[in-house]
């Protein structure tokens, strides 16, 4: 089950809605009981997305076919980008977003050149920029809005919100490095989305921050990211993810908010799990963030 410090905001895009209807896996976002799930694999998905016939079932099984975290996904996910319904192109461009893997790139260019859905098309240009935006092999340091790379965010020149984020720490064993990748990209993927936020580039001064809140008159955030270690009591994985907010430059705390989730039937070790889990809970984190930053 979910757990977080404040109520989320009935306030959703209706994209983000159609995303978490096809959620696979035990988070759900509303508190409600979580139902135990295991992982989608792609060799599961395949048969079912061929055989379907309804566009809603396709655009639920792409979404699924984006939380496999399998290179083998990409292919498939790919080739629904050509699909006759809309909502599968859309679907299948924030599943490749999701999935994370540069290879993506070439077919969605090539899918934006004749894609005539101006929301298909939104979705597609933002796969492409997180694709290549996204670090490789992210650095372990922080800078203003965390991890390694070329990260540069999207413009948003009406945004209300300024907001760095931090580098990720990490309690479990796995490399720093990787739950980094995974958890900044959910985070980054949710406020980036958000057109009353602007992130802040990677290791910005705090001068330049001053410069740019003020020029925006805007009001600065600092988000705070680290991850609890993974636990597998009782057969079941459980994530957390804690996000202290404070202002920024100064960096001064306003409030703690944490996000966590269940999911039932997970062997130990299992990093796919953690993974897909770490993403929903993560993002889920920015959400309720982006929910409440006009109360703080």
């Amino acid at each position: 089950m979910v757990s977080g410090a404040w109520q989320r905001s009935s306030r959703t895009t209706r994209w983000s809605s159609v995303v978490a209807g096809a959620a696979l896996f035990a988070v759900v976002l509303s508190g409600a009981p979580a139902m135990a799930q295991t992982a989608p694999r792609v060799g599961d998905l395949l048969p079912k997305l061929a055989a379907a016939s309804d566009s809603r079932v396709r655009a639920a099984t792409v979404l699924q076919l984006g939380a496999t975290n399998d290179d083998a996904a990409v292919d498939p996910l790919c080739k629904e980008l050509s699909d006759g319904a809309e909502v599968v192109r859309i679907a299948a461009a924030s599943a490749l977003r999701r999935l994370g893997r540069a290879s993506a790139v070439g077919c969605l260019k090539s899918r934006l050149g004749v894609e005539s859905s101006d929301a298909a098309k939104l979705q597609m240009s933002r796969a492409v920029q997180a694709l290549e935006a996204a670090p490789s092999a992210p650095a372990s340091g922080g800078g203003s809005s965390g991890g390694g790379g070329s990260y540069e965010p999207p413009q948003h020149a009406n945004a209300k919100y300024y907001v760095a984020l931090s580098s990720v720490s990490s309690a479990g064993d796995r490399p720093q490095a990787e739950v980094e990748a995974v958890v900044l990209k959910a985070v980054r993927a949710k406020l980036e989305a958000n057109s009353d936020i602007q992130l802040a580039p990677m290791k910005e001064s705090s001068d330049a921050a001053k410069k740019a809140i003020s020029q925006r008159k805007a009001k600065g955030f600092y988000l705070s990211i680290s991850v609890e270690k993974p636990d597998y009591s009782g057969g079941n994985l459980r994530v957390k993810v804690n996000i202290a907010i404070s202002s920024y430059p100064a960096k001064s705390l306003i409030a703690p908010s944490s996000k966590s989730a269940t999911m039932a039937g997970v062997a130990p070790g299992s990093r796919s799990s953690e993974d897909q889990l770490l993403e929903a809970v993560a993002s889920a984190a920015a959400k309720q963030f982006a929910d409440n930053a006009h109360a703080m």
